[in-house]
């Protein structure tokens, strides 16, 4: 079955807009049965930039920039996309229990692909005091980051930015003395020659 699909969203502004920097999600995705035989993005007033990516998880970005100014941005995205036959759902399953337990000790490419969902960066859920122990932000700052993260808009952002690929864990800095290449700990040294001075042991 062939689906003809149009979004389009209206935004009206009450004062002009000097320039716009917009990413959508509008095109299909790509499944087993859901193939995008066209697809079109319509930008009122035209773009001066306009690209195309898929994001870390695969899914279709679009973004593009307005200069203005402008009091109303049209975007109309139409789609033509084949839908097969939906193959019959199984009639048992694991339960919610033995999913979890799959997904915590799984080590195939499906269960790792979907163990990067259960991590949050560590902090997100940093209470205002945690935040206030990391050096340079303060009481006021750590309120505020601690609203931000738990806002529906920060969390979409933070969606956002691992869709980009973006890394939201630090690793361990280097010790002084690794830095200073003085550390040997976990390093082996292999010693060739002959020994005159001391003993095998």
């Amino acid at each position: 079955m062939i689906y003809v699909v149009t979004h389009r969203t209206a935004y009206h502004y009450s004062e002009p807009v000097d320039r716009c920097r917009t990413e959508a999600h509008l095109r299909p995705r790509e499944t087993e049965r859901q193939h995008c035989l066209t697809h079109g993005v319509e930008v009122l007033p035209t773009p001066v930039t306009f690209t195309e990516r898929l994001d870390f998880f695969g899914n279709p970005v679009c973004a593009f920039s307005v200069e203005g100014p402008f009091d109303e941005l049209v975007v109309t995205s139409t789609s033509e996309v084949s839908i097969a036959v939906r193959s019959p759902l199984p009639e048992t399953g694991p339960t919610w229990e033995e999913a979890r337990d799959v997904l915590g000790s799984g080590l195939d490419d499906t269960v790792l692909d979907a163990r990067q969902y259960c991590y949050d960066s560590p902090l997100v859920a940093a209470s205002p005091e945690r935040l206030n122990q990391v050096d340079g932000i303060g009481p006021i700052m750590a309120r505020d980051i601690h609203a931000f993260f738990q806002s529906e808009h920060g969390k979409c952002t933070i969606e956002e930015l691992r869709s980009l690929g973006l890394k939201l864990t630090e690793d361990p800095r280097p010790s002084a003395a690794q830095q200073g290449g003085k550390d040997l700990t976990g390093k082996t040294f292999v010693v060739t020659g002959t020994l005159t001075r001391y003993s095998r042991e």
